[in-house]
């Protein structure tokens, strides 16, 4: 098929899988469909729009590397299609009967687990003097240097801690000036740290979401979706704006660089755009190389917690992309994503591509239904927007993801849930969930 009117049919679809999802009202803001829908617009839908129109490909431009083909592209939609619509038939399948999962008051009699504002404390005590030791030791703070480098993982973990916590005192007690002139300057701090953007994405997403369920909102005010646009935007250059801080760049250096980036990404061009290019580049190498590895890169995860100062050989969570790649290929050695998609049909081909979609969708509906049959105060709740905060990098980076930033880099809000596990729970015959527009917090 031709580029261009893949490009037509892959808008045209995704049109009608939105309808087929939101056409009923049962979505709203957190519901793990809208965010797919939205990460398949960027990056599949607007990408394979720009390359149309001329957008040069992923390893363009090197001699000795060998660019994407339009047909791999062409491939790559399409697949990015049959998941989008395995999902949507998943998401439809999970709907229940006379049950809409909106944001009304719980159903009378279902019991939940309310979420207590001292276990948060108590683990922000431990957690959160840890998070500042890290900064003042790895991280950047504008007006000094970094004092210190290092090759483990450990050592940067805790930098999210004081900003998730933080975020985990506002769901419990709302939007009080104690909390967020904190979080806002965390928020500056981290975004200045030149990588890991994601530190700064996952809260400003929960942040979102807290906001619109502390109030019953479905769908962001437009002021709302302004300030997401803008930070949307923001995300290109930067990484690039915090390496120019921390080198002593002049104002207008940056704000030209930042300027360009920007308009870089409106053209489609930007090296952060290029997700579905590499998913084309993993579909390709996996038909040549003939392999499929049903799951047992996710086995490596296990070992994740063992330092590599310990274990030079320790399995990574992304040595099977090196056993695809080749030289002129080198997906593996420039850190490339293989997207959801194209990580289950590395793992499971496309059969497997479509069943575990499917079946994911069905999972995360359910889950959806679940959360929000739930007042605000349940821990039911708070763990699903933790999940949902954190899907963009599921969708981006694959299965691997779940444990690696839900366990991994949310560990303390992790710790919170468990503390719960011994916390009785609650009916909502007896137990009125608390009012999150109100002033006063949870239990």
């Amino acid at each position: 098929m031709d580029l261009s009117t893949v490009v037509i049919f892959d808008a045209l679809l995704l049109v009608a899988c939105g309808g087929l999802l939101l056409g009923r009202g049962d979505g709203s803001h957190s519901h793990p469909a809208v965010l797919y829908l939205v990460f398949h617009a960027l990056v599949v839908t607007s990408r394979a729009y720009a390359i149309a129109a001329g957008a040069p490909t992923f390893l363009s431009g090197f001699s000795q590397l060998e660019a994407l083909r339009d047909d791999e592209i062409v491939q790559a939609v399409l697949y990015a299609d049959v998941a989008l619509v395995a999902a949507t038939l998943g998401w439809v399948s999970a709907r229940r009967r006379r049950t809409r999962a909106d944001h009304r008051p719980a159903d009378p009699g279902h019991r939940w687990r309310p979420l207590r504002t001292r276990y948060v404390q108590a683990v922000a005590l431990f957690a959160v003097p840890i998070g500042l030791f890290t900064f003042a030791r790895y991280g950047f703070v504008p007006g000094q240097d970094v004092q210190s480098t290092t090759t483990s993982s450990y050592a940067t973990l805790a930098l999210t801690w004081p900003g998730l916590l933080l975020v985990a005192l506002i769901y419990c007690r709302g939007f009080r000036p104690r909390y967020v002139a904190p979080l806002v300057v965390y928020l500056a701090v981290i975004g200045l740290q030149g990588s890991g953007r994601f530190r700064l994405i996952v809260p400003l997403v929960l942040l979102a979401q807290i906001y619109l369920d502390r109030r019953g909102r479905l769908w962001p005010t437009p002021r709302l979706t302004v300030a997401i646009l803008a930070v949307a935007l923001l995300f290109f250059p930067l990484k690039q704006i915090g390496r120019s801080v921390q080198e002593g760049e002049a104002i207008g250096s940056i704000q030209a660089s930042a300027k360009a980036d920007i308009g870089d990404a409106l053209l489609g061009r930007s090296g952060d755009q290029v997700i579905l290019d590499q998913l084309a580049l993993t579909l390709s190498l996996s038909d040549e190389s003939g392999k499929r590895f049903f799951g047992r890169p996710y086995l490596n995860v296990l070992v994740l917690p063992v330092p590599r100062q310990l274990w030079e050989g320790k399995p990574g969570l992304a040595d099977h992309l090196f056993e695809i790649s080749r030289p002129s290929r080198p997906l593996a050695l420039v850190g490339g994503v293989t997207t959801l998609p194209g990580d289950l049909y590395l793992n499971f081909g496309l059969p497997g591509l479509i069943i575990v979609m499917f079946g994911l969708a069905r999972l995360s509906g359910r889950l959806y239904t679940a959360a929000y049959e739930r007042p605000y105060a349940s821990v039911g709740r708070f763990a699903f927007l933790l999940l949902t905060c954190n899907l963009v990098q599921i969708y981006r980076d694959g299965l691997i993801s779940i444990p690696v930033f839900l366990l991994v880099q949310l560990l303390p809000l992790m710790v919170v849930l468990v503390l719960h596990r011994r916390s009785a729970p609650l009916s909502t015959r007896t137990a009125a969930p608390c009012e999150p527009s109100g002033s006063g917090g949870l239990t």
